[in-house]
């Protein structure tokens, strides 16, 4: 084996030895990123379900409002007509 050969052999070996450091890095970020991927989306459906919870809160209390207010509306009416027929009579 000439020196070049062996110089470009070591090279190779270096290379290898470098490329799976590197790739074992890879891996580990890769299994770090899962991870705080896997967080966020638990956060979100967290989210999502507070958001679901809201939302219904805020129908069951719109359906009282309008409840209250057709009431309100109906004495109003209903006031004003015996206040007119006590007027009248």
């Amino acid at each position: 084996m000439t020196p070049t050969q062996l110089k470009q052999t070591n090279i190779i070996f270096n290379e290898h030895k470098y490329l799976l450091l590197k790739d074992s890095l890879n891996e580990r970020l890769n299994i770090q990123y899962d991870s705080l991927l896997n967080a966020y989306n638990k956060h979100d459906s967290i989210v999502v379900e507070k958001l679901q919870y809201y939302q219904l809160e805020n129908d069951k209390l719109a359906k009282k409002y309008k409840k209250s207010k057709q009431i309100a509306i109906g004495g109003g009416i209903t006031s004003v007509c015996l206040l007119l027929l006590l007027i009248f009579l």
